[in-house]
């Protein structure tokens, strides 16, 4: 047993040595047991090996970027462009590291790219592969944004994104984006694809702006301009085209707007300036700024005028860039090309004249610019187009001539005015004391002068037009217009004189400046109404008179009954404030006063009452529809306007179509509507202004009803003595040189402000007619020596009719009134 268990242990503990005591059994003699089978390297299981990744796409890289030195000249290129853009974005995602950066950065000038072959190719089918220039844009920028938080060695941004800052700064909708024009205007000018870019697109800009300076026949033509180049202008005349031209003038010397188009001078000779006339004189010190040569015509330089001459010479300056290469090349050469053709034209410029504001106290000084008149709105009916024709009828003369007529020469834009080769020189000036003078032509109803003004401006429109659109003429197809810019303080007399003048030169059609400085127009009826009024208007055969006069307004009842049928109101209730006038019982007319002091013309309630008196009589005899307003004796002309304007623009329904009246008119406009400001006042009646009917006669008439005859009133004034003188024929005589005796004592009223009184003046009329001797002054409380001298030449002038059985003295009373004071 102890054998067994030891011979066991022994097994166990040598089990290890097998092999080796197997080999030494074999060398003695003895059989080894079988080696165990070895196991077949097949059952082995080896470890895997990982997967070798697929190969990384080719970058599309290269392949943008020869696209983008090859011409994009279809829609079709756009679509490839922004198929390639939209690549490279794509594998920049799924790519990170050094060549993502750059990917994007070309993805981003590929956009841009698109835009400007869009903006070049400017067709619907280019603006449909774009799919939206604020679209891309905006793509863009995001780009942009990426890379600024991304930014990697090599890959410079800023040239898109300066690019992308001129092309949104130079959009007034993009108010909140601001950038450097000097900069811009360089790189714009440059040869790289970024410039390009900004040259393509601003090209575009000016090429709408000289289609709309071109094109007056488009409504508000000024805005059209402003709105595409104002901000490549002047950052702070975006919104140019809401104001009027003062405004623009103030924008353009803000000393804030560094990095305007006008000239370090100006700004700081404007510091100082608070009237229109220094404003005019700053502007002027930047003609080589604004590229004006030899300027002849003051306007050049006026507001909006200044901005499409800067348009001019920085459209011609862009287009005469050097040429580009690469994907823009075919862009940039087409839009130069369309903006070059668009500058070989005449330009007429858009503010015909410079008038200044008038003073709210004070002297008005002598030698300024025409004063507007105020209380002429912006709103109802207005011409569509300016006519070239243009008449001023300021304090101290007229001045008859042509818009400012300009032409870009060698990059600058210069005057054609002067090369008209016209008579006068292209401006007939008449002083109104020349005008008071003269009679009318033998046989017309014009002053000779007015007459030859008219014919100098019919010439130079004939002269210009093979060279300018005809729609800029204004005249022509719509029998002659003209537009006339009238001073607040303009006499009426003078008016009414350049008004028949305008008329028998071939001048059917007026058109009034409503503002100092607007381009809009405000079309009356003037002097004798045209067939078209009969045809209109019921009124037209009795019709409402209104005679405004220095101290008030009469309004007149029509004459006669009226047709059967007519709507009358026998019982309406007599307006408050209204002095009436009667003769027998019947009231024939409503005096308004006009309020002493009223400075420089009617006020809204004197209108209101001069409207309220119309209406009273429209009531009650039923007559409506048109109005005459007379110029009468000491009227402004500015008084006769509003009184007309308010009339024509009263409550009531519109007329049905105002152009029988008034060639291309319109109301309001599609600026208005876009901004919800459509004004109200488009016509409903008709005015004629100025009107040559006759002024009822105030002979006879009481302030209270006469039941029983009574003797005649006693006159304030006595009447002239004439000892065999037809006294109707002295008073009409004298009437019709009245214009002459006013001027004597409003051209020393504006040296003077207190000159006021009365005068008498005596004179002696002889068998034929003629003044006799030497006139004297019977008896004056207005001491002024050259008013006396002024009006004794003037009486010598006048031709009476013939005394009947000798000669007669006449003391013929005037009272002299400053409404200034």
């Amino acid at each position: 047993m102890m054998r067994t268990k030891s011979r066991l242990l022994t097994r166990h503990l040598l089990a290890p040595a097998f092999a080796l005591g197997a080999l030494a059994a074999t060398g003695c003699g003895k059989q080894p047991e079988p080696a165990p089978a070895p196991t077949p390297p097949s059952a082995v299981t080896a470890p895997e090996k990982p997967a070798e990744p697929p190969p990384a796409p080719p970058s599309p890289l290269a392949d943008a970027e020869a696209a983008l030195a090859q011409p994009v000249e279809t829609p079709e290129a756009i679509t490839a462009a922004l198929q390639k853009a939209e690549e490279l974005a794509t594998w920049a995602e799924k790519n990170p590291g050094a060549e993502a950066a750059k990917a994007r950065l070309t993805s981003a000038r590929l956009r841009l790219v698109a835009v400007a072959a869009a903006a070049g190719l400017d067709s619907e089918p280019a603006q449909r592969a774009l799919g939206g220039e604020a679209k891309q844009l905006a793509g863009i920028r995001a780009t942009l944004d990426l890379l600024a938080q991304q930014p990697a060695e090599g890959v410079d941004p800023k040239p898109v994104a300066d690019a992308v800052q001129a092309i949104l700064g130079a959009d007034p909708e993009q108010k909140e984006v601001t950038f450097d024009r000097g900069a811009a205007e360089a790189l714009a000018k440059g040869t790289t694809l970024e410039g390009a870019a900004v040259r393509v697109l601003w090209l575009a800009r000016y090429q709408r702006a000289l289609e709309a300076l071109t094109n007056p026949t488009a409504e508000m033509a000024v805005p059209a301009m402003s709105r595409a180049v104002g901000r490549l202008l002047c950052a702070t005349c975006a919104d140019a085209h809401h104001v009027t031209p003062d405004v623009v003038t103030r924008f353009l010397l803000n000393p804030k707007n560094t990095d305007g188009v006008v000239c370090a001078s100006a700004v700081t000779a404007a510091q100082e300036a608070t009237t229109a006339t220094a404003q005019l004189e700053a502007m002027a010190t930047c003609r080589e700024a604004l590229g004006v040569s030899d300027p002849t015509d003051p306007a050049l330089f006026w507001g909006t005028n200044a901005l499409a001459a800067a348009t001019l010479t920085q459209a011609s300056a862009l287009a005469n860039a050097p040429a580009v290469e690469g994907a823009l090349a075919t862009a940039a050469k087409r839009k130069a090309e369309a903006v070059g053709q668009r500058l070989s034209g005449v330009f007429a410029l858009p503010v015909p004249v410079v008038v200044e504001k008038l003073p709210e106290s004070g002297e008005r000084v002598v030698g300024t610019l025409p004063a507007m008149v105020d209380g002429l709105g912006v709103g109802g009916l207005t011409a569509t187009r300016q006519a070239l024709p243009t008449v001023v009828v300021g304090p101290d003369a007229v001045k008859i001539g042509l818009r400012p007529l300009v032409e870009v020469r060698d990059g600058k834009v210069v005057a054609l005015n002067p090369e008209l080769n016209l008579p006068s020189g292209g401006r007939s000036v008449i002083t109104l004391e020349a005008l008071a003078e003269a009679e009318p032509a033998e046989g017309q109803t014009g002053v000779a002068e007015v007459m030859s003004g008219a014919a100098e401006m019919k010439l130079g429109a004939e002269k210009v037009a093979a060279r300018v659109a005809p729609a800029a003429l204004g005249a022509g197809e719509v029998g002659g217009v003209v537009n006339v810019a009238v001073d607040a303080q303009a006499p009426a007399w003078a008016v009414v004189k350049t008004l028949d003048g305008l008329k028998a030169g071939g001048f059917e059609h007026v058109r009034f400046l409503k503002t100092a400085t607007h381009t809009r127009q405000l079309p009356l009826v003037v002097r004798q109404a045209p067939e078209a009024v009969t045809q209109r208007t019921a009124g037209f055969a009795r019709p409402l008179i209104a005679v405004v006069g220095a101290t008030h307004v009469d309004v007149w009842t029509p004459e006669g009954d009226g047709p059967e049928g007519v709507k009358k109101d026998a019982d309406a209730k007599m307006p408050e404030g209204l002095e009436p006038g009667y003769k027998g019982k019947a009231l024939v007319r409503l005096r308004v006063p006009i309020p002493e002091g009223m400075g420089y013309g009617l006020t809204a309630p004197t209108l209101q009452q001069v409207d309220a008196a119309i209406g009273y009589f429209e009531k009650t005899t039923g007559a409506t529809g048109t109005l005459h307003v007379v110029a009468g004796e000491g009227a402004r002309a500015a008084d006769v306007l509003r009184v007309a304007q308010a009339y024509q623009e009263k409550a009531g329904k519109e007329l049905a179509d105002p152009t029988t009246l008034w060639p291309e008119v319109t109301c309001g406009g599609p600026e208005y509507v876009k901004a919800r400001r459509t004004p109200e006042g488009c016509a409903t009646a008709v005015a004629v202004a100025f009107s040559a009917v006759e002024e009822p006669s105030s002979k006879g008439i009481r302030d209270s009803i006469v039941e029983k005859k009574d003797a005649p009133p006693k006159k304030a004034e006595p009447p002239p003595q004439a000892g065999f003188c037809n006294q109707n024929d002295i008073r009409v005589n004298m009437n019709k040189r009245m214009g002459s005796f006013r001027f004597c004592y409003e051209r020393e009223l504006q040296l003077k402000n207190s000159l006021e009184g009365r005068v008498v003046l005596k004179f002696t009329i002889g068998p034929d007619g003629s003044v006799q001797g030497e006139p004297t002054i019977a008896s004056a409380t207005l001491k002024d020596e050259s008013v006396h001298k002024c009006m004794i030449n003037n009486v010598k002038k006048v031709k009476f009719g013939k005394p009947e059985g000798g000669v007669c003295v006449v003391q013929y009373p005037f009272v002299f009134q400053n409404k200034g004071n």
